[in-house]
């Protein structure tokens, strides 16, 4: 069967165009198949990518109506389909967004299939196009020539095209568009893609599918959009570039092409900078003027900038790499992948394998293990004088009130306590607060190493304690040794997750006391793990509750928690596993006050918990950071909605970040509850990342807090749960996302807390208003009770508040949607999908496909399949009119002398703009017009000076024309070939 030519309803024929009867319109299949040639549907217009271009026909004006889609290859070769090539079309390379207003053209010189290109099977369905010109100032998109294979599977591709967005309507053409989905199969010659409601379309045929497969430092072209299915919405199929990179797209380009002094695949010399094809070929040596020595092969593997330290030696320094001594986040930052964790240095460095202290750079040593490390420095007892190189012995710290008064001394716990209870705990000048023997001396001070008291940081009356007395029997306080530990969970994961540091209660003497029912004792209030930094205090969030977690080891931390059930608080995994602390169990307690107001009864211990099975506290990767805590009775703060609705879409959006942590990386503040608003930088599967890099974050102590997102139903919820500090100073971190363990946490509840009047997965019946989960399950109703219509898997996607109009109808207005005739900017405000203008109505409004006038509203009128705005008649230059009821064309106006003298005459604002004879006067309405001097009328030489610039109409469906006008019979027979798009099916077999 030979091809078919589609012409959608939106084609016209161009006036100057071959005459015959026009195409008729439809789609036209062979019987049984279901499958057309090739726009996107469900995609994003593409305002970049400027190798991808539309083949089209010229419509004169400087427009171009889109027949397919092809890209630039090299500077005179486009790659596209074999089923658009037709050389006796004149066909032109538009470039840009759009066609009707495109940045440049090109004309097609030569057009070449495929030779074993089968139009009926469409094997072989790829031709090249050369331009009648080599291209300047755009960078070709080179053809993939790595083997597809069943390993590709999975991976995402992007479709690039300038194609319609539905099917049906045949709407959207000549405009640029892209989507990204997965590849779903891979066979010899072809491979299929797409997703539900997102595909290539009319007007793709031939555009790229991209991708940067394993090895390859940019996107490629992997395949030639060639066949899908006819409502464009579930399969499409596309010609496998690799498949005939070597047989025909390189031989033929090498016969078009001249060697370009860019990376084209072909060495070029005498080029300035040498020709990246020559310095990188494989010719035995790693050349230096590769501009990328990642793309030369004879180079060692890293190289170049591909953010990997190079092991083998490079003929220039890897920008990768760090020097020995440096300052490191990661083994491969390090030439010989040695990343050191010193006691003796404050921060992780590279290092090197020694045997000589010839072969370590100064001030680097070798030590007895063979390594170059920094020199160990001498360890100082508590009490003795110290500096900014000293180490202090245990747990010390060199701090004091003055420079010149430093000593090695003890930190204070935040409670204020001090292990001695003959010290007291002061505000250093310099190293923090720290434990010391009060002076007593009349110069003022306060410790025998100056400072200032420090209050305990919470209320420690009415605890009951153990009995250790001292000599004179009072009771004595087995408090605090802060014990500074980096929990990190894998060395190579540093910049990804230090936990936090852990400060641990070191109980001399006496055990600790025994937590009753009035929650933990004063000294097992240790802060811990990531808080908010540059936001402010917040006096709200009653649903967020500060943890105080003791380990069996007598150590402490501290975390944040949202309620999300009656009892129940999401929290991190690593705030509920005890082995973060080094411990086999761990006692917990969640409060939603400070420590400085709360009172023992406003304590709730924790005697459930349940830490997501994929979590691993060796792993390195803090995956499935993620666990839930049963209270020992319901508090009686509201509960938090959490999401279980997919946030995929949430990069650029701000959330609310809140927590109980420190406001910065040096500082010792928690336990104050502060929010800040935060953007989220990027999505992943399971994480949000957030933080501005400077001076916004979360930091230790906020672990296991949440981030709060305003959904556009007005309500906000519990979208992720702080995990990790990912650059170190507490401005950037990942969270996990609630929507990505929704079955995680459902289970819970139906566990621990049966259905909930929330979203949990479960109806429970009587609540007030109704549980989301009656109302938003899969019935067959959209239920306007459900609180969010986007989790009634019944209601149409786009009925909720989001910027898209639904096309089915809603149960409630959607706000999105623009009324047939009112203004819109975009098809996306319309309902039916067309936002149009016409002659008469620049102002762009919605309309409604029609097939007599009687199908639109009342104040409107069917004209060319659509409803427009009714038309006035049209009046020429001095015809006579009549305002409001006449339409004055060519840029004339509707004025006159007198109100019964009224001519469509041209508008003026001096004399200076009207042609002898005429002069430049006021007419009726206050309008300023060229008025003749004489009686004449209708004289060309009348006319105002300069050309006359008539607006281009944007009327996206037009009547194909049936025939030919004679020359001289009136206006243009039509506007201009649309959309042209060559469909052929493939018979069944």
């Amino acid at each position: 069967m030979s091809p078919v030519r589609h012409v959608p309803p939106a084609v016209v024929l161009a006036l100057g165009l071959a005459c015959g009867p026009a195409p008729p319109p439809g789609d036209h299949e062979l019987p049984g198949t279901g499958r057309t040639i090739r726009a996107i549907v469900g995609g994003k217009v593409d305002n970049a990518d400027p190798a991808v271009v539309a083949l089209a026909v010229p419509l004169g004006d400087g427009a171009y109506a889109v027949f397919c889609t092809g890209t630039l290859i090299a500077p005179q070769t486009v790659l596209s389909a074999a089923h658009c090539v037709d050389p006796s079309r004149e066909a032109w390379a538009v470039f840009g967004t759009s066609t009707l207003a495109p940045l440049r053209a090109m004309k097609v010189a030569e057009q070449i299939p495929h030779p074993g290109y089968d139009p009926e099977s469409l094997e072989a369905d790829i031709s090249l196009w050369k331009l009648a010109a080599p291209v300047t100032g755009t960078t070709p998109v080179q053809p993939n020539a790595l083997p597809l294979g069943p390993d590709d599977v999975g991976r995402l591709i992007r479709h690039v095209g300038f194609g319609v967005i539905d099917a049906d309507t045949r709407e959207g053409g000549n405009t640029k568009r892209q989507v990204t989905y997965e590849l779903r199969a891979v066979d010899a010659t072809s491979f299929e893609s797409g997703a539900d409601g997102r595909q290539t379309c009319f007007g793709d045929s031939g555009g790229p599918a991209l991708a940067a497969l394993p090895g390859q430092a940019r996107e490629t072209v992997i395949g030639v959009v060639s066949w899908g299915d006819a409502r464009c919405l579930r399969e499409g199929h596309d010609t496998r570039v690799d498949v005939y990179a070597t047989s025909f797209i390189e031989p033929t380009m090498a016969a078009w092409e001249l060697p370009q002094c860019s990376s084209d695949g072909r060495c070029r010399p005498g080029c300035t900078p040498v020709d990246a094809d020559c310095a990188c070929a494989a010719d035995g040596q790693c050349s230096a003027d590769c501009p990328n020595l990642s793309n030369d092969p004879d180079c060692p593997i890293d190289c170049g900038a591909d953010g990997v330290c190079a092991v083998a030696t490079c003929p220039v320094p890897d920008p990768d790499c760090t020097a020995p001594g440096e300052a490191c986040d990661a083994d491969e930052d390090c030439q010989f992948r040695l990343c050191l964790d010193d006691p003796h240095h404050p921060a992780f460095y590279c290092s090197k394998p020694c045997s000589a202290q010839a072969d370590c750079p100064a001030p680097l040593v070798c030590d007895a293990s063979s390594t170059c490390r920094y020199p160990k420095r001498p360890l100082t007892a508590i009490g003795e004088p110290c500096d900014e190189a000293t180490v202090c012995e245990g747990a010390g710290i060199c701090a004091g009130a003055r420079p010149g008064e430093l000593r090695c001394a003890l930190p204070c716990s935040p409670t204020g306590a001090c292990p001695d209870a003959h010290q007291t705990c002061f505000q250093g000048a310099i190293g923090g607060r720290y434990c010391a023997a009060p002076r007593t001396s009349d110069n003022g001070g306060g410790g025998s190493l100056g400072g200032r008291d420090v209050l305990p940081h919470v209320r420690v009356e009415g605890r009951s304690t153990s009995s250790c007395s001292s000599s004179g029997g009072s009771p004595v306080w087995a408090l605090a040794l802060f014990i500074v530990a980096v929990g990190l969970l894998a060395r190579r994961h540093r910049k990804a997750g230090a936990l936090a540091v852990v400060t641990a209660v070191s109980l001399s003497g006496c055990g600790p006391t025994a937590p009753g029912a009035e929650g933990p004792t004063p000294e097992q209030l240790a802060t811990l793990q990531r808080p908010i930094v540059g936001g402010t205090v917040d006096n709200g969030d009653p649903e967020v509750f500060e943890l105080v977690i003791v380990y069996s080891n007598n150590t402490g931390s501290g975390c944040t928690g949202t309620l999300i059930g009656n009892r129940t608080i999401a929290t991190a995994a690593h705030c509920a596993d005890p082995a973060i602390g080094n411990a086999t169990s761990s006692q917990i307690w969640a409060m939603n006050k400070t420590q400085e107001s709360g009172n023992p009864s406003d304590y709730y211990e924790v005697v459930d918990r349940r830490i997501h099975p994929g979590w691993n506290p060796n792993s390195g990767s803090l995956a499935n950071d993620i666990a839930l805590l049963l209270l020992d009775r319901a508090p009686t703060a509201p509960k938090k909605p959490w999401n279980s609705a997919s946030i995929s879409n949430l990069a650029g959006k701000t959330v609310r970040a809140v927590g109980y942590g420190i406001t910065s990386n040096s500082s010792n503040d928690s336990g104050i509850k502060r929010q800040v608003n935060l953007v989220v930088n990027q999505v992943d599967s399971t994480h949000i990342y957030v933080g501005n890099n400077v001076n916004k974050g979360i930091c230790h102590g906020d672990s296991g807090g949440p981030s709060f997102y305003t959904f556009p139903d007005g309500v906000e919820r519990l979208v992720a749960i702080h995990s990790y500090d990912a650059n170190g100073n507490c401005t950037f971190g990942g969270d996990i996302r609630t929507d990505a363990y929704a079955s995680f946490i459902n289970q819970w509840f139906i566990d621990k807390e049966g259905p909930q009047c929330g979203n949990d997965g479960a109806c429970k019946m009587g609540c007030t208003p109704v549980d989301a989960d009656c109302s938003c399950v899969a019935d067959g109703i959209c239920d306007t009770r459900c609180p969010s219509l986007l989790q009634d898997p019944d209601c149409p996607k786009d009925c909720v508040k989001n910027g898209v109009c639904s096309t089915e109808p809603c149960p409630e207005i959607d706000e999105d949607c623009a009324g047939i005739g009112e203004p819109c900017t975009s098809e996306l405000q319309c309902a039916q999908r067309t936002c149009i203008s016409d002659p008469q109505n620049p102002t762009f409004y919605c309309s409604r496909p029609c097939s007599t006038t009687t199908d639109c509203p009342g104040d409107m009128e069917c004209s060319n399949g659509v409803c427009i705005h009714r038309q006035l008649p049209p009046a020429g230059y001095q015809d006579p009119c009549t305002p409001g009821a006449t339409f004055c064309t060519g840029g004339t106006v509707c004025t006159g002398p007198t109100s019964d003298a009224m001519h469509c005459e041209f508008p003026c604002t001096t004399a200076a703009d009207c042609p002898n004879g005429t002069s430049c006067e006021f007419g009726q309405g206050g309008i300023q017009y060229c008025r003749s001097n004489t009686s004449n009328t209708n004289n060309n030489n009348s006319r105002p000076k300069g050309p006359v610039f008539l607006q281009r109409a944007k009327i996206d469906h037009v009547p194909v024309a049936s025939g030919c006008a004679a020359a001289g019979s009136g206006p243009l027979a039509a506007l201009g070939l649309l959309a042209l798009v060559r469909v052929r099916r493939r018979r069944a077999t």
